[in-house]
């Protein structure tokens, strides 16, 4: 039911830092023009500040915010359809913060669902319960990539990499190890 889902979400914005935002699933009965898809419009509207109107989520939203509300509706997916959910930095043009709190909101979603996860935040990388580096290298005219498993060690140590950069010092090893150690 498209008002229960819109109450779920909407509990759960400020949990993703969107503590002002609206969010309502509109349905519009088109019982006439059967398609592939049913024969209902449904659109999601949005609305990310105070006093700001709903509008079409897909022509208000920021990439934050659309990253935010795809793992809400993705949380929302029971677990007895079990699904294998494929993010590609879900987490781009998050703050720190907010990037914390997907990495959490990831964590519970993998509980029911797998999940691979591409990211850059050392917030979202500590929450991993695998962790991956891929390795992109150019030949001449052809680009390889490699795939490398990584130990819970070299874990903390990518997301110490994450956290300041190539040089990684014995400070950025300490705040990756409380990072990993906080998301257990």
């Amino acid at each position: 039911n498209s008002e229960k889902l819109t109450q779920h979400i909407m509990s759960q914005l400020p949990t993703l830092n969107l503590p002002h935002a609206l969010f309502h699933i509109k349905v519009t009965p088109n019982r006439q023009i059967p398609s592939e898809h049913g024969t209902d419009s449904i659109e999601f509207l949005f609305s990310g500040n105070p006093g700001i109107a709903l509008s079409k989520l897909a022509d208000c939203a920021s990439g934050g915010e659309l990253a935010r509300i795809a793992l809400l509706l993705t949380a929302s997916i029971p677990a007895q359809y079990r699904k294998t959910l494929i993010f590609d930095e879900a987490d781009v043009g998050v703050s720190g913060k907010t990037a914390s709190m997907i990495g959490k909101l990831m964590h519970e979603i993998a509980r029911q669902h797998q999940i691979i996860c591409l990211t850059h935040s050392p917030q979202v990388a500590a929450r991993g319960l695998q962790h991956w580096h891929i390795v992109k290298e150019h030949r001449k005219d052809q680009t390889l990539t490699q795939l490398h498993s990584l130990s819970a060690k070299d874990h903390i140590r990518e997301v110490a990499r994450l956290l300041s950069g190539m040089d990684v010092t014995e400070e950025s090893l300490a705040s990756a190890r409380k990072l990993c150690e906080e998301s257990i």
